[in-house]
């Protein structure tokens, strides 16, 4: 995956070519395998569950139009209406009523926002982070230090026993406080905007 398009941006590339040239920052291929909606479908109802939780607190000034879930790491723009959709759908069923979710995910360096504290304002952090290099350890720094905001990060599994993630997380050598896993419910199959490669990756995801 990789960094920023939002609800109205014309940078939406799904339709077109995976072509590494068009964005500001490193990539590669492997790291642009889109989020299926199926994942997506999975962790909506926890999301619409803690914003209805966050209004019967009294927070009188969070609208649901006002909920925006961001997601760091741009591959096609994909997610932008994906999760939105997902989302408003969820709390649909949950609240009664229609509730509105804006998404954004831009095609910029990510790091360089984070480093410079220039992300756009946000109440939910949830990505599907690029797999290579060091990113996974650098987008879980983020997200624990990130004003406490509820996050939700699909990585593989094997990501929960890295001893990088129980460090930065606060488990230290014992249980993990404060976080909790979504097992998918069915192995998630990821696409590729170029239409290549395989659907089923090497390893079990989880939220």
């Amino acid at each position: 995956m990789a960094p920023a398009v939002t609800d109205n941006s014309a940078t939406f590339i799904a339709q077109s070519k995976w072509n590494p040239s068009i964005y500001p920052y490193p990539n590669k291929y492997n790291d642009h395998f889109v989020t299926p909606v199926a994942a997506y479908e999975e962790l909506a109802p926890i999301l619409a569950y803690l914003l209805m939780r966050r209004h019967a607190a009294g927070n009188k000034s969070l609208r649901p139009s006002e909920a925006v879930c961001y997601d760091p790491y741009y591959c096609d723009g994909a997610p932008v209406q994906r999760l939105k959709d997902v989302l408003q759908r969820a709390s649909t069923r949950a609240s009664g009523g229609a509730s509105g979710w804006s998404v954004i995910n831009e095609m910029r360096d990510f790091y360089i926002d984070a480093a410079s504290g220039t992300c756009p304002p946000h109440d939910y952090l949830v990505t599907n982070p690029p797999y290579s290099g060091d990113h996974k350890e650098r987008c879980l720094k983020f997200a624990v230090s990130n004003a406490g905001r509820p996050w939700a990060l699909l990585m593989p599994g094997y990501v929960a026993n890295k001893q990088y993630f129980r460090m930065l997380s606060g488990g230290g050598e014992g249980p993990v406080p404060g976080i909790f896993y979504v097992v998918p419910s069915r192995p998630y199959h990821y696409s590729h905007p170029e239409g290549t490669g395989h659907d089923d990756p090497p390893f079990d995801s989880l939220w």
